[in-house]
């Protein structure tokens, strides 16, 4: 059984370490980026190339969001070989809009109860990513993607667990 922090003379002492460091100290220099205009088989040379996890997304030197190893996971179990296609730009637009618009969807809602959840869209098809407490919960969030202007399929990849509310 495992212990409470406060229990462990290891945590405590990493926990007071902790405390006398500075970021500087820590960070990693020499960050490696990309502009917002990235492919998906950019971004996962770079991981692989440079034994790295994630890769910043920058625009006008401000990060706009992280990409990391997961994220591909789940473009490539998505999309398949269309993952790393070259998207044009106003289906690129397209799709980051439906994608928003299913988020907006399934957000907010009296049954959204999802421990997290992302969508990833492409072409009308939508694949809804997430841990939900119960299939009625998952149906409800393929149901509410269904019902979005310009989806024209579902593919949930949602897990269910239990987890403390």
């Amino acid at each position: 059984m495992l212990g409470k922090v406060d229990d462990d003379a290891y945590a405590i002492a990493a926990v007071e370490a902790s405390k006398t460091q500075r970021v500087a100290d820590v960070m990693t220099r020499g960050i490696i980026s990309v502009h917002e205009t990235a492919t998906l088989r950019e971004v996962a040379r770079l991981i692989m190339l440079h034994r790295i996890k994630r890769v910043p997304v920058v625009q006008d030197r401000k990060v706009l969001g992280v990409v990391g190893r997961a994220d591909l996971l789940r473009a490539l179990i998505s999309f398949g070989a269309d993952a790393y296609a070259q998207e044009g730009v106003s289906e690129k637009h397209t799709n980051q809009e439906l994608r928003a618009a299913v988020l907006a969807a399934v957000g907010g809602q009296s049954w959204s109860k999802a421990l997290w959840c992302d969508a990833v869209a492409s072409a009308g098809i939508v694949h809804l990513w997430g841990i939900v407490p119960n299939d009625a919960v998952r149906q409800a969030y393929v149901t509410a993607a269904e019902k979005v202007e310009g989806v024209t399929s579902v593919s949930s990849h949602m897990h269910v667990a239990d987890w403390p509310r």
